[in-house]
């Protein structure tokens, strides 16, 4: 019997150690409850100069170049931002022998408006500028500018003759690398 009297008093007395463990923790827990949190997004914007129609040249013949035209590129958001750059028949029928026979060239420039880089050159056409990124990036509120030269080649043949190419160029901004 001595047996069942020390399991019943070590049963007893387990269920009191617990039971006043569990209690003090219970008691013994504080909450804290922080002030309002908020969290708000950034925005990607893009805006350019010219606003429209940077190219518009007429009697085009082989060898001609369109010399660099100028754009210039803001970040009017609140993301630093990298962007790239495409270009795109207006319609179907710009879709031609003319837009496939143009190439072009890509001049970055740094804040201080020297050209750093150039992309494209002879034999890159136009019509394969597609999603082309550029290495610089614009912090929010800065602007730089982006050369643009389009030529057609003295090697461009007769089928040309006599035809009109409309196109857009596109600027995609993308959040820069690394940007939370």
């Amino acid at each position: 019997m001595s047996q069942i009297k020390y399991f019943g008093l070590g049963l007893f007395l387990g269920i009191i150690i617990v039971g006043t463990v569990t209690a003090v923790k219970a008691y013994l827990t504080k909450e804290k409850v922080l002030g309002e949190s908020a969290v708000s997004t950034a925005t990607l914007d893009i805006s350019t100069t010219p606003q429209s129609a940077l190219l518009s040249f007429e009697g085009v013949t082989p060898g001609f170049s369109s010399g660099e035209k100028i754009v210039t590129l803001k970040n009017t958001g609140t993301a630093d931002l990298k962007y790239r750059v495409s270009v795109e028949p207006t319609n179907v029928s710009d879709n031609n022998d003319l837009y496939k026979a143009l190439e072009y060239v890509l001049y970055e420039y740094d804040g201080n408006s020297q050209k750093t880089k150039s992309l494209g050159g002879e034999g890159f056409l136009l019509k394969d500028l597609q999603d082309v990124e550029i290495a610089q990036t614009l912090d929010s509120g800065q602007e730089k500018n982006l050369g643009i030269e389009i030529s057609l080649p003295q090697d461009a043949g007769n089928g040309i003759q006599g035809l009109t190419t409309n196109f857009k160029i596109i600027f995609n901004a993308i959040q820069k690398d690394g940007v939370f």
